[in-house]
């Protein structure tokens, strides 16, 4: 499975999508995406049924490893956007808490 890749000024023109933070949750209290909502990997698949198939989701993790299990965990149903290197890669001030 091949998942786009964006960066963070995606995420920013693109309100209509969920964007999901993938971290701990003490990762995510300490600084997230705002508007994220924080589902920990671990918890993650037993998640899967609240979300919307035709609502365009963006997952992001620390630096993308658990964004693409996510995301091969969804499958092609959903409309998936992972970002590009995680979290840590970008310089998302402007869109974080």
């Amino acid at each position: 499975m091949n998942f786009v890749q964006v960066d963070a000024m995606y995420i920013k023109a693109h309100k209509e999508a969920i964007v999901i933070d993938l971290r701990d949750a003490e990762d995510y209290r300490r600084g997230h995406i705002k508007g994220a909502v924080n589902i920990p990997f671990k918890e993650f698949r037993m998640n899967i049924s609240k979300l919307n198939k035709n609502t365009p989701i963006i997952l992001y993790c620390e630096r993308g490893g658990r964004s693409f299990a996510a995301a091969r965990m969804l499958g092609n149903s959903y409309n998936i956007k992972i970002l590009k290197g995680g979290y840590n890669k970008f310089n998302i001030k402007d869109l974080t808490e």
